[in-house]
């Protein structure tokens, strides 16, 4: 029993010298879609590149990309979006072309039409 009563003294001192903040919701979520993506399931790279376009937009684009070459029209598109409006990145209308054009490759009529402006 008294060393029990130790344990958990020291264990409260340590606890009150580090400054450890809990993760919030978001952290937790975005935590879980790259643990998600990391194995392979593309739909959550979808949704991890959602999460953090705005403030990763880079790494967004690495996401819809690697889902665009898996086969999901959705990441071609949002990537085709991000480069054709240039808000988050520089804009850029040959990225642009290519990723709508690898959506109407895949059978997508709304890449095929955006293909068609470039």
């Amino acid at each position: 029993m008294k060393h029990k009563l130790i344990f958990m003294a020291l264990a409260i001192l340590l606890y009150g010298c580090y400054d450890i903040e809990p993760m919030t919701p978001k952290q937790i979520y975005k935590n879980q879609l790259i643990q998600s993506c990391n194995k392979g399931n593309t739909q959550y790279c979808i949704e991890l590149a959602e999460l953090i376009q705005k403030e990763d937009p880079n790494n967004a684009i690495q996401l819809y990309e690697r889902a665009c070459i898996s086969g999901y029209v959705k990441a071609c598109i949002e990537a085709g979006d991000i480069f054709s409006e240039g808000q988050l990145i520089k804009k850029s209308n040959k990225n642009a072309k290519h990723f709508y054009g690898l959506a109407c490759d895949l059978g997508s009529q709304i890449g095929c039409r955006e293909f068609k402006h470039y």
